[in-house]
């Protein structure tokens, strides 16, 4: 049976984060990230990769533009929000909260964006380029498709009742003035 200390060291986890900031980092902001992360226990924290210049950088809203963006992963051992690590960066950084997103590793809409970006599409071609396809495809309206409408209801084979020979009452074989519609007269 395994000791209560190997149980703690092999359930350890950590929390990941994708930090992406539309600004610069510089060396001093980095030294002040590492050591006010320490409180989450820092395991490990990327250099910052810069994206060039982007008039509208993706993920971004509309008030951030013409910025480059630097992403970069976060390791911690102790849990921590996606929100606490944006408003301690906010704070390093100076930044306003638009120009800040972190985002779980592990949350599923990271994962779907790092799958498309790994699928590497055929070489691209304008479809403009190429030849068009003359599909023949049933009309939808128009003289064509009143004549083959006509066409399929005459093949269709209907059935009557014609066993019931009984003739229908209508409101016309009612006789009239027999019943008032005030009760009692």
């Amino acid at each position: 049976m395994k000791s209560f200390v190997e149980f703690l060291i092999e359930s350890s986890k950590t929390y990941e984060f994708r930090v992406k900031v539309a600004g610069e980092l510089t060396s001093e902001h980095m030294d002040r990230i590492e050591n006010r992360m320490e409180r989450f226990g820092l395991e490990s924290i990327s250099k910052p990769k810069k994206s060039p210049i982007q008039k509208q950088p993706a993920g971004f809203g509309e008030s951030v533009t013409n910025s480059e963006v630097s992403v970069m992963e976060i390791t911690t051992n102790y849990p921590a929000t996606p929100q606490q690590i944006a408003a301690l960066l906010q704070d390093i950084v100076d930044l306003p909260e638009s120009h800040v997103i972190v985002v779980n590793k592990n949350s599923p809409d990271e994962i779907a964006r790092e799958v498309a970006a790994d699928t590497k599409e055929g070489e691209y071609k304008p479809l403009l380029l190429n030849d068009y396809d003359d599909e023949k495809v049933d009309p939808s309206f128009g003289d064509e498709y009143n004549s083959n409408f006509l066409k399929e209801l005459s093949t269709r084979d209907y059935e009557f009742d014609a066993e019931n020979k009984e003739k229908a009452q209508t409101t016309n074989d009612i006789p009239v003035g027999t019943k008032s519609p005030i009760a009692g007269k």
